[in-house]
């Protein structure tokens, strides 16, 4: 009966502790388990995974999961074009380069969007660019796109408006 309670007990610290990366699970001579930095000279070291058991087979296949909610995402290249193969509700119809390189204009959308974030993608930039800022715009481009806008990204190196590519969501 002693070795269950303490097999139970060791169990139960092993799956709430895990493997003590600073300590070990100390055996009295009681039966009674503790959890030291090291063990006293009269206690057993206790490796908690002598009590993990083999692996048991698969489990059944869980039910698809929700869609997720982005309204619409896309890769916009440095062109203004959107590679379609990683995008979804945004294609190239939709984006136009603004009056300055690095001002893209997102018109003609089939939502509203309420926010948009945007990333740059690093490997549209050479080496050496330096201080790279983007900032976004909901509803409208600024100056750098017309009133139809719906939405703007902006990319700057240092002081001037630069084409990059960058990722991009709408929700």
């Amino acid at each position: 009966m002693r070795m269950r309670c303490t097999s139970l007990i060791v169990g139960v610290a092993a799956a709430l502790l895990g493997t003590p990366a600073e300590g070990a699970f100390c055996v009295k001579k009681s039966g009674i388990v503790a959890f030291r930095t090291t063990c006293k000279r009269k206690e057993t070291l206790l490796d908690p995974a002598q009590f993990v058991g083999p692996a048991g087979p698969p489990g059944a296949p869980g039910a698809a999961g929700a869609p997720g909610s982005a309204l619409a995402f896309a890769y916009v290249n440095p062109d203004g074009s959107v590679d379609a193969t990683i995008s979804h509700n945004i294609s190239s119809s939709n984006v136009t380069v603004g009056s300055s390189p690095g001002a893209y204009c997102f018109h003609d959308l089939s939502f509203t969007p309420s926010n948009i974030t945007a990333t740059l993608d690093a490997a549209s930039f050479s080496p050496g660019t330096t201080n790279p800022i983007m900032s976004t715009a909901i509803p409208g481009g600024g100056g750098f796109c017309g009133v139809s806008t719906e939405a703007g990204v902006f990319i700057w190196t240092g002081s001037t408006n630069e084409a990059h590519g960058f990722f991009v969501v709408f929700n």
